[in-house]
């Protein structure tokens, strides 16, 4: 009987990065990570931002604030 086992790290397929529409900082980085490195993984993806210099987050934190007030300008003048 052939023995059941957890795939190793090799087997496993990296998934690739794939953000979405919110305006989070992390999502936001991940915009601009993502057309930089077109074939980038979650893996590597999540040790850039964990490596972001405290200026780099504050422009992300700054820049989601911005957009999202931009969104409730616009929902509130529809």
């Amino acid at each position: 009987m052939p023995s059941i086992s957890a795939p190793t790290d090799a087997a496993k397929k990296k998934k690739k990065l794939r953000p979405t529409q919110t305006k989070t900082p992390r999502n936001l980085y991940a915009i601009d990570y993502k057309n930089e490195h077109p074939n980038a993984t979650v893996d590597e993806f999540d040790i850039a931002y964990a490596a972001l210099s405290d200026n780099k987050r504050q422009y992300y934190n700054l820049k989601s604030l911005e957009e999202k007030n931009k969104a409730k300008k616009t929902a509130k003048s529809a």
